[in-house]
Parts: structure tokens; sequence; C-alpha cells
């Protein structure tokens, strides 16, 4: 079974077919070949649209709005003495320490300031989102 896998994450990569595809191989069903491949097929649109609308908006500049629960920590080895829960806990803040974060890119070094960013200060994004639309219709004032 597992060299039946490798074949087709290898077809798959050949192909420029997504990981997802080759991993959806052994979950779906169908009566007949055809309705296999239909519905192998199908999901494979469906989650070549989702990831395209997510890096869509990402490239878009939107404000992003993060949540710890979307942080992931299973993959980042944390110095001892502190935890995710002490750095959302602020307790380098209280202490009067300092965080450096280093990592290669992806590993969650923005978002985590960001989470951190926004215990500190609740409601910045709504006063940096004000900040920015006045000082867009300032420059708008002199242009006619």
């Amino acid at each position: 079974m597992a060299d039946i896998e490798k074949s087709i994450a290898a077809c798959c990569k050949q192909l420029k077919l997504s990981t997802n595809f080759a991993g959806q191989a052994f979950g779906r069903k169908g009566d007949s070949p055809q309705e296999y491949l239909l519905n192998l097929l199908t999901n494979e649109i469906k989650y070549r649209t989702a990831k395209r609308k997510s890096k869509f908006l990402n490239t878009a500049g939107f404000p992003r709005r993060y949540r710890v629960e979307e942080f992931r920590t299973d993959e980042i080895d944390f110095p001892e003495g502190i935890s995710f829960q002490s750095l959302l806990d602020l307790d380098f803040y209280h202490a009067g320490k300092n965080v450096i974060m280093y990592g290669g890119t992806g590993t969650g070094k923005t978002m985590l300031s960001i989470l951190i960013e926004l215990i500190l200060f609740p409601g910045i994004n709504n006063r940096l989102r004000e900040s920015r639309i006045d000082s867009q219709e300032a420059g708008n004032n002199g242009k006619k």
C-alpha cells in the first residue's frame, strides 16, 4: 500500500496536481471508477478554489485578524521557562524583559508578534485603520 501511495504522489507531482489530490485518493469513494474519479477531481477543484481565494486575500493587503486558535506551537522550540501561554500572558513584559524571535520564513514570528500586540494594545487595529483613513482624507482635501 505504501508503494502505491508513493507512486500516486509521484504521478501527482509530475502532473502538477496538489498533494491534497494524492492524499484524497484513498479517502474518496464511488460506485464506479468514473464516479470515483469525478469525486476526486471535484474535491481537487474545491481545494484549489479555497486555496486561491486564501492566496488572493493574503496578497490583497487587507488587515488580517489573527486568533490564538490559529497559531500552531507544535513546530516551535521555545526556550526553557518560556511557553506560548507565558508569551500570551505577557510574563516577559511584566518582568521587564525583551523577546527576540528568530526562525525561517513562515514559522509564525509575525503572527505571534501581532497576537502579543493585540493583547498589549486592544483595539489598535481600529485606531490604525481610523488613522489611515484620516490621513488619506487629509491628503485628498488639497486635491480636486
